[in-house]
């Protein structure tokens, strides 16, 4: 796997990560 695409898999994972934890909290608040 080239680098770039280890770096930018790393990155969207990242994202992911602080998007789905807001996410989460909020979740779990409504229920």
């Amino acid at each position: 796997m080239p680098k770039e695409d280890y770096s930018l898999t790393v990155l969207w994972n990242t994202i992911l990560d602080s998007i789905n934890k807001p996410l989460c909290r909020i979740i779990t608040r409504t229920l």
